[in-house]
């Protein structure tokens, strides 16, 4: 009995210690299991927070994804347009290629028919010049007619007083005749008396006194026989003389007649051609202004229109400009659209500046001091139709854009060559009376300087000389021409 409690206490210790062990292995496993729920607890609350975090973000990818899908359908939409625009800018391009043909092949039309219009200009310049020269000799020729008309017409008065004078002696010489005739018949009955006497002898006292009076009255007869005889010679004279006068007076009366009708004619006849000239020039400025502005509208807008004028001076590195802006396109359109399109094509790139007055700077497509360049300038000028015979198809002037200081206006010649006005020339290079008496036309001012005026005056003090040698010491060159938009 005791050997069974003592293998029953050895079996209850085994059992105790077995269950100690089994519960310290269990608390060992709750407490690793209360670890790795903690730890699966934590780690699961992490993967909650980051599968919040991650669903947050998966509704800002979603919101992020609707609104790229909403952007790329707009984008989808602005994309079509953009195509759609594109589409219509092709078509509006290849419009406006064609459109660019068509203005291109105008444009040569217009070049063309501007040379045509330049020569046809040109000849009708020329022949008005003719018809002037013309009207000219034939004022003078009308002149010499009535000059010789009014020395006629002073023989033909000094014949008449011929006349008259050659009518009072013949009067007189009829006076004389008259008591010719008187004393024919007072010795006509001297002579009946005689012959009566001599038929019936008488007898006289004194027969010496009666053959001396006999002898006196026969002398007496013989000499107012012989004065008949001379008056009516001379009678005779004078009135072929008269005759012959106022034939001559007839004849040269129509043949001056005649010539003044011939030149009056002649005359008419000019006026009217100058008349019709004037007509054709006067429809071909109209046809010239009104293409010219078209021109302007169509390549350079309404304006105001700006041109710069870069310069080289030979002492300075860098180059200096003025900037020019030109008279308003409505009072001078030929002149405008005429310098805008030399300046585009920079038709007075390496001119220079040939000379400065007190009152004038002037410039253009000109070199003076090299030889070959000028050459180049000038044929440029030539083939271009500038020179020699101006650039301007006719002179425009208007009292509205005067020669105020500042200003810039053409030669008389129409350009190409040009001038800055230092002065107010209003009245020198305005319409005046020129040397020769005649009008003369007042020449082109298109431009003012608004900007560079102490580059003006820097042009202005290499003047070499004085008077008609005053050109300038150095060159200064144009380097360049440009039309600037300038916004408003």
């Amino acid at each position: 009995m005791s050997s069974i409690r003592i293998v029953a206490d050895q079996t209850e210790r085994a059992f105790q210690r077995r269950v100690e062990q089994y519960l310290n292995e269990t608390n060992m496993a709750y407490r690793v299991a209360n670890e790795g729920l903690e730890k699966a607890s934590s780690y699961l609350k992490m993967e909650v927070e980051k599968h919040e975090f991650t669903r947050s973000q998966l509704s800002q990818a979603e919101a992020l994804l609707l609104a790229e899908k909403n952007d790329h359908e707009l984008l989808q939409q602005e994309l079509t347009q953009t195509t759609d625009l594109l589409n219509e800018e092709e078509q509006d391009h290849e419009a406006t290629q064609k459109s660019l043909t068509r203005t291109g092949a105008l444009l040569e039309m217009e070049k063309e028919h501007h040379e045509s219009t330049q020569l046809q200009v040109t000849q009708v310049n020329k022949r008005v010049q003719a018809i002037r020269n013309t009207m000219t000799e034939m004022t003078r020729q009308l002149q010499d007619a009535r000059s010789q008309v009014a020395e006629k017409t002073k023989l033909l008065d000094d014949a008449a007083l011929e006349l008259d004078a050659a009518e009072q002696e013949l009067d007189r010489r009829d006076i004389e005749r008259a008591e010719c005739d008187e004393n024919h018949r007072e010795m006509m009955k001297c002579r009946e008396s005689m012959k009566e006497a001599l038929e019936n002898p008488v007898v006289h006292s004194d027969e010496a006194a009666v053959a001396a009076a006999l002898e006196r009255e026969r002398e007496s007869a013989r000499k107012a026989t012989a004065q008949l005889a001379q008056v009516l010679e001379e009678k005779e004279e004078l009135v072929h003389e008269i005759k012959s006068l106022e034939d001559e007076g007839t004849e040269m009366y129509d043949s001056v007649s005649a010539d003044l009708a011939l030149a009056e004619s002649e005359l008419e006849r000019v006026k009217r051609q100058r008349d019709d000239f004037m007509t054709i020039g006067k429809s071909m400025k109209e046809k010239i202004t009104f293409r010219s502005r078209q021109a302007v509208l169509d390549e350079f807008g309404p304006g105001p229109h700006y041109v710069r004028l870069i310069f080289a001076f030979p002492t300075s590195p860098e180059n200096e400009s003025i900037l020019l802006e030109l008279a308003p396109l409505d009072i001078m359109p030929h002149t405008i659209h005429t310098f805008l399109r030399m300046v585009k094509e920079r038709m007075y790139a390496e001119g220079t500046f040939i000379l400065s007055r007190d009152h004038i700077i002037v410039g253009g497509p000109v070199d003076l001091h090299n030889n070959e360049n000028n050459r180049m300038l000038e044929q440029r000028m030539i083939h271009e139709g500038y020179f020699p015979d101006g650039a301007l198809l006719f002179i425009e002037y208007t009292p509205d854009y005067p020669h105020v200081q500042h200003s810039v206006g053409f030669n008389q010649a129409g350009g190409p060559i040009f001038y800055f006005n230092m002065r107010d020339n209003t009245e020198l290079h305005g319409p005046h009376n020129g040397d020769g008496g005649g009008n003369k036309e007042g020449d082109p001012c298109f431009a003012k300087i608004v900007e560079g005026f102490d580059v003006v005056q820097r042009i202005a003090q290499l003047r070499e000389g004085e008077g008609e040698f005053d050109s300038l010491g150095t060159s200064v060159y144009i380097k360049d021409t440009q039309v600037v938009n300038i916004a408003a």
